[in-house]
C-alpha cells in the first residue's frame, strides 16, 4: 500500500549561518555542509528510519526567506532550553507539560516558530 507523507523540507534563509547554528547547535540536528549542483552550498541531514530530508539554503538576493512552523523531538528538553537561553534565542513558550509531551517553543533566526518536545516525559 502506498503511503503519502512528507519526505523533504527546506528552508531558504537570509541568515544562513545563524540558522544553521540554531538547528545544529541548539536543536541538535547533525547538519552536514554539502555543495552540489544546482543547489550550491547548503546544509542538510536525512533521517533514514522513516525517511525525511531537511535542508537549509541561502536565499537568492530577490528571494524571501521560507516561512514555516517546524517541530522537533528531543530526549532532553532541559538541555535544549538551556542552550537556547544561553544563545539568546527568543523563547515563545518556556518548557511545560502539554497533552503530547513536555514542550517549548522558540523562534529561529529568520523568525520561524520552532517547537521542541520531549515526548517520553509525562507528569
Amino acid at each position: 500500500m502506498r503511503e503519502e507523507r512528507l519526505v523533504f523540507t527546506a528552508l531558504r534563509s537570509r541568515n544562513y549561518d545563524e540558522v544553521v547554528r540554531f538547528y545544529r547547535d541548539i536543536i541538535g540536528v547533525p547538519l552536514l555542509e554539502e555543495d552540489h549542483p544546482p543547489d550550491g552550498v547548503h546544509s542538510e541531514y536525512s533521517w533514514h528510519n522513516s525517511y525525511l530530508h531537511f535542508a537549509i539554503f541561502k536565499c537568492a538576493p530577490d528571494q524571501e526567506p521560507t516561512r514555516v512552523e517546524l517541530s522537533f523531538s528531543t530526549n532532553d528538553l532541559e538541555a535544549v532550553h538551556a542552550k537556547a537561553v544561553a544563545a539568546g534565542v527568543p523563547v515563545e513558550r518556556a518548557p511545560s507539560q502539554r497533552s503530547w509531551g513536555f514542550s517549548a517553543d522558540y523562534l529561529d533566526p529568520d523568525g520561524n516558530p520552532v517547537g521542541v518536545t520531549e515526548m517520553s516525559r509525562s507528569t
